[in-house]
């Protein structure tokens, strides 16, 4: 029997700090972190459990080491404070600080609420079935993420929340994160603390150590004064990834919708992903291409052939995609760095040269260029660009993906979620973005612990579901991605329980 409403059990969680310790504390994020949206970042983990779990003994675990590792991570506590005239934003902490962990039961034999383990793992846990408004917490999805109207700037927003799921033989940990506050790389950080305070804790071990240097923002953070107006315009020039918004964003129209969006995950062997780079190799095999490289140049040479019919041949249509330079700067900052350090490379192209016949070699080349060129250089750029604009609030990224021509590649192939966020029942058998409906996106994941030797990697694109269906047909595509799960936003009765 379906439960067609939640019954949620909410639990406030506190973060531990030291006894007469005061955690009353204003912290300014860097000039960096302003270049992402201003949304939260929606990640769910599924895990497998077994039978006899005890599900009020799990919870428990899991708060008292969320309390622990809060008070490690301090800023994850706060809330994100706004300045209304210049748009700057801070954590605020304090010593009243609490976190949402909310909490759901759905393993009843008959619950078919949300799809039992078996049926996700049947299909590679398709996002298609795993709706963000059912993993997620409320306050989280009541807000659309993002949209052609842009993103909002929100005061008083909680920097993380949390929802703990249980399914028939599993469970599913959602995640809300506050972009602002730091990336996925920072989040995993915190996951893997986590996971390592839970099992610590229950065992009757202190907290694992913490590198507190982590929290400094002093490197993206712009030293000197302001650019002037002529520095600023020659860098505004010269950095194609970023613009300034005539205007500070505004919330859609109440009755906006996104059209109907698919979202579809693809798998790509690694024999597949082989013979990939030694085709973007094939005219100069002296050229090193990485997996990454060659997935993202086809990628954007097959969405953009299924987006062909609604635009002319000399529309130009843009290449983004995720880069993290925490080993880039100088000096390379901790891979658990709290804040945002991912940035996007940026290479442009007329749809008629992107599908042109025999092109992928060169897409290839030119993405494998673009990857290198993002440099110390480049975030120094960025920093000081941000630092002279005056509203910050005005800070985007420069694409034109939701019903669009661009496309954006976002990627998680860094974290290391099948490796360390172990709980004490295993780690996650799959990490993603719950059903992502934004045209133009893809997300690129690590490699699963499935035992396979051709496992490879994994990826979801998010299309306007008739380009999806386009791609579904399109040879070149299928040559070397298999679909995996629900082909359509429309036809999700392979969901079967």
């Amino acid at each position: 029997m379906s439960r067609v409403t939640r019954d949620v059990q909410t639990h406030w969680v506190r973060p531990c700090q030291p006894q007469g310790s005061s955690g009353d504390q204003v912290w300014p994020i860097s000039d960096f972190d302003y270049i992402q949206p201003a949304i939260n970042i929606p990640l769910v983990a599924i895990y497998a459990l077994p039978s006899d779990a005890n599900g009020p003994s799990v919870i428990q675990d899991l708060r008292v080491g969320l309390a622990g590792t809060l008070g490690q991570y301090r800023q994850f506590g706060g809330r994100l404070q706004i300045n209304d005239e210049t748009g700057q934003h801070t954590i605020k902490t304090t010593d009243h600080d609490v976190v949402e962990l909310s909490v759901q039961y759905h393993d009843g034999p008959d619950d078919d609420y949300v799809p039992s383990y078996a049926a996700l793992e049947k299909d590679a846990f398709p996002p298609m079935l795993l709706d963000s408004k059912k993993l997620l917490p409320r306050i989280m999805t009541e807000k659309q993420n993002l949209t052609q109207h842009g993103d909002f700037h929100e005061d008083d927003a909680p920097v993380t929340m949390f929802m703990v799921t249980f399914i028939r033989g599993g469970l599913v940990i959602g995640v809300g994160l506050h972009h602002l506050a730091t990336d996925v790389s920072g989040l995993d950080g915190f996951l893997e603390s986590w996971a390592a305070n839970t099992k610590r804790l229950v065992a009757g071990l202190p907290l694992a150590p913490f590198d507190h240097s982590i929290m400094d923002r002093a490197l993206l953070t712009h030293s000197g004064p302001a650019p002037d107006v002529k520095r600023w315009t020659e860098l505004d020039q010269r950095l194609k990834t970023v613009k300034l918004l005539d205007t500070a964003p505004q919330p859609p129209p109440p009755e906006f919708k996104m059209p109907a969006t698919s979202e579809v995950l693809f798998h790509f062997p690694s024999s597949k992903i082989n013979q990939l780079k030694a085709n973007a190799s094939q005219t100069d095999p002296n050229t090193w291409i990485s997996s990454y490289d060659a997935i993202m140049a086809l990628c954007w040479r097959c969405v953009s052939r299924a987006r062909q019919s609604s635009v002319t041949g000399d529309t130009t249509t843009t290449l983004m995609f995720a880069v993290n330079g925490r080993g880039r700067l100088k000096p390379p900052l901790s891979k658990h760095y709290v804040g945002n350090v991912a940035t996007l490379s940026w290479l442009e192209l007329t749809f008629d040269e992107v599908v042109a016949p025999g092109a992928f070699p060169r897409l290839s080349a030119l993405v494998r260029a673009a990857n290198v060129e993002v440099d110390d250089n480049v975030y120094k750029s960025l920093v000081e660009w941000v630092a002279g604009v005056p509203d910050k609030r005005r800070v985007a990224f420069n694409m034109n993906a939701l019903l669009g021509p661009d496309v954006v590649g976002s990627s998680w192939q860094g974290l290391s979620a099948h490796q360390t966020w172990d709980f004490g029942f295993g780690t996650s058998k799959a990490i993603r973005w719950p059903k992502p409906d934004l045209d133009g996106f893809v997300f690129y994941y690590p490699s699963r612990n499935t035992g396979d030797p051709d496992e490879g990697v994994e990826m979801v694109v998010c299309l306007e579901d008739s380009a999806m269906q386009k791609l579904l047909e399109d040879p070149e595509w299928l040559n070397y991605a298999v679909a995996k799960g629900p082909r359509s936003c429309f036809d999700l009765d392979v969901a079967g329980a």
